[in-house]
């Protein structure tokens, strides 16, 4: 049996949260149409529902009463009225930070983007805060969402989103290649681009609707910005790791063709990276691309591949 847990609006513009099996005589009691309700609400009527969510059990349904009934009104206004944006952004506001007088954000993150020190633990824990306040939201909803986040002016804003995500991998492969093109025109250096890129899309996501994947990587391994470049790589670096299908192995030796006369950074450790994700899957193949395109390989690339394929290590 279901439980709901709910928020009633009552005539004073107070809040009374409760839970029920029956949500429509439950609003019935409270509105003192038929026997029930409670006291609070029996001298503040009329009431109106205003948020309600369902839990598969009495012991579900209890704590997330508890948790609902210790928040701010504020903090209820922003579940009642869906405030995805607001309810990240105060998150990583009031989340611990972590900043080391030592550490240059700039020249370690690549980009100029105010860094809020706001530790990797803790985007994970917001991110499983925002499911958890909000399990049902609908993936135009959550889109519209990281767009937001995605334009935002901090390090913290750009990189939330990814982690997010995962919280609804049945949402991750309704992401399209214009999606995360338009995503990646705002993001610059390697964190922004390798924590949206690097582990958020598994493999079928890429394979269920290939020929439009393998399009648009391979127009970006050609594009001018330098994010897009080293995403038609990084993209990869998971599923040539955890799938043994050819089509993944053959983009990935077909965009390093076309990049590895590059000397940036962004691209020379991509190159490397996306061969020694390969040797797990295509350690022959790997060998043989290696014996073949030495020469014009990044040195870099070469040293590192060549390690992890004696030692199973980079270094």
């Amino acid at each position: 049996m279901p439980y709901f847990v709910y928020i009633l609006q009552c005539a004073d513009n107070t809040y009374y949260t409760g839970i029920t099996t029956d949500m429509k005589r439950r609003l019935k009691e409270h509105n003192g149409k038929v026997k029930g309700g409670a006291k609070y609400t029996r001298v503040r009527t009329p009431v109106k529902l205003v948020y309600s969510e369902q839990h598969l059990n009495r012991s579900a349904a209890t704590k997330r009463e508890y948790e609902i009934k210790q928040m701010s009104r504020n903090e209820k206004r922003i579940i009642i009225d869906m405030d995805y944006l607001v309810f990240v952004q105060n998150g990583i506001k009031r989340s611990p930070k972590k900043i080391d007088p030592r550490f240059d954000p700039v020249r370690y993150n690549g980009n100029n983007h105010p860094y809020l020190g706001m530790p990797t633990s803790e985007k994970h824990k917001l991110a499983s805060a925002f499911k958890k306040q909000f399990p049902d939201i609908l993936v135009d909803n959550l889109i519209e969402l990281l767009d937001k986040l995605n334009r935002g002016n901090t390090f913290e804003e750009k990189t939330i989103g990814p982690f997010i995500l995962m919280k609804y991998p049945k949402f991750i492969h309704q992401i399209q290649p214009e999606q995360l093109g338009k995503w990646l025109g705002n993001l610059e250096g390697w964190c922004e681009i390798d924590t949206l890129c690097q582990s958020t899309f598994p493999p079928e996501a890429f394979l269920d609707n290939w020929e439009t994947w393998r399009k648009a990587l391979t127009k970006w391994s050609k594009d001018n910005q330098i994010a897009k470049r080293r995403a038609s790589l990084v993209l990869l670096c998971k599923s040539v790791g955890s799938s043994d299908d050819p089509r993944l192995k053959n983009l990935a030796f077909e965009n390093i063709d076309r990049l590895k006369s590059e000397k940036e950074i962004l691209i020379t450790k991509a190159i490397s990276w996306i061969l020694r994700s390969m040797t797990k899957n295509f350690k022959h193949d790997v060998k043989e691309y290696l014996d073949k395109s030495d020469g014009s390989l990044p040195k870099i690339a070469v040293r590192e591949t060549r390690k992890k394929l004696e030692t199973g290590r980079k270094n």
